[in-house]
């Protein structure tokens, strides 16, 4: 059964002390976690603000936390896995367009997420040409949507071996549904963090999936192609985040958590905890505030109101 960490478990977590600076008031980075150099402004973004950060949610019986054992990874743990960082030979995020006998994502969609992307991860984004798959991933139809899925483990196997020279990561994306092995029903994405490839599916976010209508994204209004993105986005930058060797977090609530269905999935917030967000910098180096800044002008012009609030006033925050 699964049990909510405490708040000094959730503080060893990020790396901080338990005990406020006399100074600043702010709880202090444990030196042994020190990886990079220590600014004012990460140690206040790192701060586990009760107004900014709200605990793991409490798993119901069908939730991931509820079937899963997760013990979490801290994010000293996170620098004993030795994570892959980019570098100068490997500096490019890439995103791959992949379909089998479905439409393909919709390039204003992939736009976007691109956009999206080089603003998380602080780092260049390429959109490559659509690759099709069709007839060469294992594939089966699915007992309870009657719709057909494919095996998302080959897809990996295959795209291993279409790594640009200069690429991080490579992530593909598919309107096709995903399964991963023969006992799951489906999963959203997979990724292998060894060969730095993952793949994501937005089949279970169209309209329609639900009754068994494979809908083509043709048919999309304004408001669910925003719908859309919004779930493309958080679903692609959890997979990524997978790639630069964060697992699952039970600490916060956060684009890291696990989730076992649709409705666990969309409750996760589009942006990363105290604990996993140092992770990210460490391997990124990004500046947080131009960083928070960027996301939010880009969630405010995506019609995506409560990220984009959420943003704007952590920036007022640690303004």
């Amino acid at each position: 059964m699964f049990k909510r960490p405490s708040k000094d478990e959730c503080l060893d977590a990020i790396g901080l002390s338990n005990k406020r600076s006399r100074e600043t008031g702010l709880y202090d980075l444990q030196p042994k976690t020190i990886s990079v150099p220590v600014t004012s402004e990460l140690i206040r973004a790192l701060q586990p603000d009760s107004s900014a950060f709200n605990p793991v949610p409490s798993p119901g019986s069908s939730d991931w936390l509820a079937n899963h054992k997760e013990s979490g990874q801290t994010f000293e743990e996170f620098l004993y896995s030795s994570p892959r960082v980019p570098d100068e030979k490997r500096s490019v995020i890439h995103i791959l367009p992949l379909t089998f006998f479905e439409d393909v994502v919709p390039s204003d969609v992939l736009e976007q997420l691109a956009h999206f992307a080089s603003n998380f991860f602080a780092m260049p984004v390429e959109i490559l040409h659509t690759e099709s798959f069709d007839k060469k991933i294992q594939n089966r139809i699915n007992e309870y949507s009657g719709l057909v899925q494919v095996n998302a483990g080959q897809i990996l196997g295959t795209l291993s071996k279409l790594l640009p020279s200069d690429s991080f990561c490579l992530g593909a994306i598919t309107m096709c549904d995903l399964y991963p092995q023969d006992s799951w029903n489906f999963v959203f994405g997979l990724a292998n963090m060894k060969h730095r490839v993952g793949v994501y599916s937005l089949a279970r976010y169209m309209p329609g999936f639900d009754e068994g209508i494979a809908s083509s994204n043709a048919h999309l209004s304004s408001g669910e192609k925003s719908v859309l993105l919004k779930r493309a986005c958080l679903l692609m930058c959890h997979e990524i985040c997978h790639m630069f060797g964060l697992q699952h977090c039970i600490y916060f609530h956060c684009l890291m958590n696990g989730s076992n269905h649709f409705e666990e999935n969309d409750s996760k917030p589009l942006r990363l905890c105290p604990v996993c967000l140092r992770k990210l910098h460490s391997s990124c180096g990004f500046k947080i505030i131009p960083r928070y800044a960027k996301l939010a002008e880009f969630c405010h012009s995506a019609g995506m109101k409560s990220e984009s609030e959420w943003f704007e006033k952590r920036l007022h925050q640690l303004s």
